[in-house]
């Protein structure tokens, strides 16, 4: 019995010592564990410390890659080991007068561009890259669209002040402009005359010319008229300077009918209604070519107005002097007078100018003078 005791005691000892190691055993890996845990955050003196910006607020973040009208400016080359920033943003990124989003745009760099570092805000959310031409000159950056290298002893920059809202000032209303120009007649016979006529308000210059001349030797009121007698086809154009500096044109044309072969001849006559003049007596007429005639009818001298269509003519009243002279004389001038008036239409032939009345009788016949 005795000897059955003691093993029982035996085989209890046995059963302590294998507790107290198996307890043992999960100290020390626990001790362990908590060493290898203790040395994974120990610092390594020779790595790279790099700061990773917090959270920017909503007010800073920048909205990108939306870039505002402005120039890409020129970012100089860094030198190797100076703190060095890389653009990632896609479709490159603003550079701004300050660090923020209410501060103006300074130019704007591309994709990749990389440069110089001069600083960093206050609140970690942007960095300043150092722009030419001058190297004063800083091009804010936000810090979530750049890598940054080199950056340990990047100082601290004071945020500049933020800029003055300017107030724009409403514009007044700007005066509406009028201009017209036209003229009374815009068909004419040669040596006919007409009336341009022009009137403009809220203007700077009006300028009326034939077209092709030097505008600046013909300014004018705002609202005028003037007599032309173009001897040929013209187009005349008013020129105007508008309030804001920009020019109008509007053209008038003036179209002359050359088919006057009857301008500035002269006709003595040879045969009044068939008969010759009286002995001793001489009478004729001059076409002028601004369409008026002088007249001589052996006594008194007449005066009148003529329009020519083809080959139709046709004067105004003639007008002319008083002068009594032979009854012989006298008859036959109111008888040169009533052909000439009653003058319907005319023919040239070699040096002869034939003219007959509404019926189609030859009332005139000249030789050219």
């Amino acid at each position: 019995m005795e000897e059955k005791k003691d093993n029982n005691n035996i085989i209890i000892i046995l059963l302590g010592a294998v507790a107290v190691i198996l307890v043992a055993i999960v100290v020390l890996l626990f001790l362990m564990l908590q060493q290898e845990e203790s040395a994974g955050t120990t610092p390594d003196p020779t790595a790279t410390a790099v700061t990773l910006p917090t959270s920017a607020p909503p007010e800073v973040i920048e909205p990108e890659p939306t870039l505002e009208p402005a120039p890409t400016v020129i970012i100089p080359t860094p030198e190797p080991g100076v703190p060095t920033g890389r653009v990632i943003a896609p479709d490159g990124v603003n550079l701004r007068s300050g660090p923020g989003t209410n501060y103006p745009v300074v130019g704007t760099a591309p994709f990749d561009a990389t440069g110089k570092l001069a600083g960093i805000s206050e609140d970690g959310q942007w960095y300043a890259a150092i722009l030419q031409p001058t190297p004063l000159q800083l091009g804010w950056v936000s810090a979530r669209f750049v890598v940054v290298t080199d950056s340990e002893n990047l100082p601290v920059l004071p945020t500049p002040p933020t800029p003055t809202p300017t107030a724009t000032p409403t514009p007044a209303a700007t005066p509406t402009s009028a201009i017209a120009f036209t003229a009374d007649n815009f068909t004419l016979n040669s040596g006919q005359c007409t009336t341009l006529r022009w009137s403009s308000s809220n203007v700077q210059a009006v300028y009326v010319y034939p077209q092709g001349d030097n505008y600046l030797n013909f300014g004018v009121p705002g609202t005028g008229t003037e007599q032309v007698c173009p001897t040929t086809t013209t187009t005349y154009e008013m020129r105007v300077v508008m309030t804001d500096g920009s020019t109008q044109i509007l053209q008038v044309t003036i179209t002359v009918n050359q088919n006057n072969p009857l301008a500035n001849t002269s006709w003595t006559v040879v045969t009044l209604v068939g008969n010759p003049p009286v002995a001793g007596t001489s009478m004729s007429t001059t076409f002028n070519a601004d369409l008026t005639l002088s007249a001589f009818g052996g006594c008194n001298t007449f005066s009148a107005d003529y329009t020519i269509t083809g080959n139709v003519i046709s004067l105004t009243p003639l007008l002319g002097t008083n002068i009594s002279c032979d009854s012989a004389v006298n008859t036959q001038e109111a008888t040169f007078t009533s052909a000439l008036q009653s003058a319907n239409t005319f023919e040239i032939t070699n040096n002869q100018l034939i003219i007959r009345d509404p019926a189609g009788r030859e009332v005139l016949r000249y030789n050219r003078s």
